[in-house]
């Protein structure tokens, strides 16, 4: 049985002063380096003052082994799209990241971007999501895909990444459809922690 690995992701508020969050988010960042953690987490949303894949670069390119736990939620980008820039980032600095797989946001953002499947479809669409972002990442070949939320059309990434640099999926999330999702797509699927666990511990520590 392979054994199990605790990576911890310090975070901080979604709410700081806006001309602090990035030197706040950088200094959790090293902080993070200096110390062996895996990364840090990184929130998506309306509300976060800087779009997490910009901030997953700035963080790359200021330290030295730190791996970013990104937010990504299908409402805001397309599979290629997400694939693409983990493949840039392979590219870039020769380190891989990882991808907090969410469906949630605040309901006003939902309504604001249009959005209104309901909470099991969300998550349905983040199951294809998930797929069509490892087979754009894995596949030699042009990908063709036919579900009921995206499709593809001999769509092919260049080039395809290599194995080591391979981002871990992680899905946010204790509802029966989160778990259905993580069931579905076995490979390298981990369901985070419920908040107040240790991560909560290394937030307070660091505050």
């Amino acid at each position: 049985m392979t054994k199990a690995k605790l990576r911890i992701f310090p975070a901080i508020s979604r709410n700081r002063d806006p001309s602090r969050y990035v030197d706040e988010l950088m200094r959790v960042a090293q902080f993070s380096d200096r110390n062996g953690f895996e990364g840090i987490l990184l929130f998506s949303g309306n509300d976060v003052f800087v779009e997490p894949w910009s901030m997953a670069q700035h963080i790359l390119a200021h330290t030295e082994q730190s791996s970013p736990l990104i937010a990504v939620n299908p409402i805001y980008m397309h599979p290629f799209t997400v694939a693409k820039i983990v493949s840039s980032f392979a590219l870039l600095y020769r380190r891989r990241v990882y991808l907090n797989m969410i469906t949630g946001t605040a309901t006003s953002d939902l309504r604001g971007l249009g959005d209104q499947q309901p909470h099991e479809s969300r998550y349905s669409r983040l199951a294809e999501f998930i797929f069509l972002v490892r087979q754009l990442l894995t596949s030699a070949r042009p990908v063709n895909f036919n579900g009921k939320y995206y499709v593809t059309n001999d769509l092919q990434l260049r080039p395809r990444l290599p194995a080591a640099l391979m981002p871990e999926f992680l899905i946010a999330g204790q509802s029966d459809d989160a778990h259905r999702v993580s069931t579905k797509i076995t490979q390298n699927i981990t369901m985070i922690l419920p908040q107040g666990s240790i991560l909560m511990s290394v937030f307070a520590k660091l505050d």
